[in-house]
């Protein structure tokens, strides 16, 4: 008896950890894991970033699709000891140029202005920056 009450609240927490997990459109499980470009041989060429996701066809990516990048960042107190919370910052917008299983490639399309939004480090997309699930 004493192992079904232990196993009832483990698997009330298990329930809503599944369910809060798919209603976040930003899993940290679906992340930019590598950036390559390009080396222009002309001061004409264009220059290339491409930016891989390690998630792909299988998670509902398609080629021309459009998605957005979020980037966690932690808050601190004043003295850096100790965190005081995590909030999302917008980044940029993608389009997936590849969709293949298990990773997609995609391209920048516009990074968000810093207007409006929280200011960031690191301007930019980058590795480690989370992607919308489609």
């Amino acid at each position: 008896m004493k192992s079904v009450n232990f196993n009832i609240p483990f698997l009330l927490l298990l329930i809503a950890s599944i369910s809060g997990h798919k209603n976040n459109l930003f899993a940290a499980d679906i992340a930019i894991v590598e950036v390559r470009r390009n080396i222009p041989l002309g001061d004409s060429d264009p220059v290339y970033r491409d930016f891989y996701i390690n998630a792909g066809s299988e998670a509902g990516y398609k080629k021309n699709m459009t998605i957005k990048a979020v980037r966690k960042v932690t808050i601190k107190d004043p003295k850096g000891s100790s965190a005081l919370g995590e909030i999302s910052v917008l980044v940029g917008q993608l389009k997936i140029i590849s969709a293949q299983n298990g990773i997609s490639v995609a391209r920048e399309v516009k990074l968000i202005p810093r207007d409006d939004e929280p200011m960031l480090e690191q301007n930019g997309l980058m590795i480690g920056d989370l992607i919308e699930r489609p």
